[in-house]
């Protein structure tokens, strides 16, 4: 009989993943293999399969209209990037960078006082579809079907404040310096 470990969960208790903010995702490959690309010096250069990555982050908004992409980088073995979960009632730009993932405490109040937005997809669903379609592309380009490309679960930060979310970016924007083989 096999035994699994069971998993602790890094989310937040009591914490709604569909409320509107931003959050530093990290994805990694199945076992943090090399398959998405190489690292150039400082530069990460995504190869076939990195590229399936990137454009599928990038079309997230849309297949779910009140997502916006942020800072990303494709990493050889893991993904960085910045969600932002936007109200369903405000307009919004889903260009990179659009505006800022942090509510203010008046929004953040009044989004709590209505409760969950029923039309609103949580992080979760958003990240299970992109693993979702991440893997059926890759899997058919490697010819390897059903095959794990990512590790099961993903690392999440709510994005709390405007200077949290320069730390972010600039953590993304220079972390292929800070990759040691």
């Amino acid at each position: 009989m096999t035994t699994y470990k069971s998993r602790r969960s890094v989310r937040l208790k009591e914490y709604d993943y569909s409320q509107p903010g931003g959050y530093f995702i990290t994805i990694c490959t199945h076992r943090k293999v090399d398959i998405l690309g190489t690292l150039n010096g400082e530069i990460s250069c995504c190869n076939e399969l990195g590229e399936v990555v990137s454009n599928s982050w990038r079309m997230l908004p849309d297949k779910y209209p009140t997502v916006t992409i942020d800072e990303y980088i494709v990493m050889p073995n893991h993904l960085h990037g910045i969600l932002i979960l936007n109200d369903s009632d405000v307009h919004h730009d889903s260009n990179v960078g659009a505006g800022s993932p942090c509510p203010s405490s008046i929004q953040a109040t009044a989004l709590m006082e209505r409760g969950r937005r029923n039309d609103a997809p949580t992080l979760g669903t958003v990240i299970g579809y992109f693993k979702y379609q991440c893997a059926k592309q890759i899997n058919l380009l490697r010819k390897t079907p059903g095959a794990p490309v990512w590790q099961r679960n993903y690392y999440e930060h709510v994005i709390r404040n405007e200077e949290d979310l320069a730390d972010i970016r600039n953590y993304i924007k220079y972390n292929p310096q800070k990759i040691i083989y």
